[in-house]
């Protein structure tokens, strides 16, 4: 199935797609949001996400949060979103899996430092991307792709990590916005346009044309 909105984005690998301005992914009301990518992956909402101006859904930081049914369970894989993050000053919780030892992305913008931190499904923090120069409260895309011993990570398109690990690259999702810890300061609070899975690494140039694809909707 084409996963299209003003571009195609890179199909091989595609495990999840979501994109709140694709009527087949979301139909403009009820609580489910559909992976286009054809793999079942959908989400449910819980508490209900706004969705606004028929383009991005927006989280409260109170108790919002779409599940998945299931865990997708990746060894290889790439994550990318475009993401606006209401809080100035906290540790909010992205995408992952539920509890207190699991896979999860958050925005840590705390002090002056903000920054994602990635954690993998072993409780070990894998690497952090600087997210400063994005500047806090406006529309930026993140990408971060890790298979085994190897870590990659954009901001807008442009490579901000690179480097060799040892440690587990297993990473589950079943949640985007469920705070890490169960701690309901954590919650998302910002909104979320398309959000892509791959089951491999990408290229720098595919997530340049992910970018592309996008940017004429969030970005002056």
């Amino acid at each position: 199935m084409s996963v299209k909105y003003g571009s195609t984005v890179p199909l091989e690998g595609l495990v999840m797609a979501w994109d709140p301005a694709n009527e087949r992914s979301y139909p403009r009301s009820g609580s489910i949001i559909t992976d286009i990518s054809g793999n079942g992956n959908d989400g449910t909402f819980i508490n209900a996400p706004t969705l606004v101006d028929n383009q991005y859904l927006n989280f409260d930081g109170v108790d919002q949060r779409i599940d998945l049914a299931s865990d997708l369970i990746l060894t290889s894989w790439t994550i990318v979103y475009w993401f606006y993050h209401d809080a100035t000053t906290d540790a909010d919780m992205t995408i992952g899996e539920t509890g207190t030892t699991d896979s999860r992305f958050y925005h840590r913008d705390l002090d002056a430092n903000y920054k994602l931190r990635v954690t993998n499904n072993s409780n070990v923090s894998v690497g952090d991307m600087n997210l400063s120069d994005i500047g806090r409260q406006q529309w930026g895309m993140l990408a971060y792709s890790m298979v085994p011993g190897v870590i990659q990570g954009w901001v807008n398109g442009v490579t901000k990590i690179s480097t060799t690990t040892t440690d587990s690259s297993e990473f589950h999702i079943n949640t985007f916005g469920y705070p890490y810890s169960g701690n309901a300061v954590y919650y998302w609070n910002g909104r979320l346009g398309p959000l892509y899975v791959y089951n491999r690494a990408t290229t720098t140039n595919e997530i340049i044309e992910i970018y592309n694809a996008h940017r004429n909707r969030f970005t002056p």
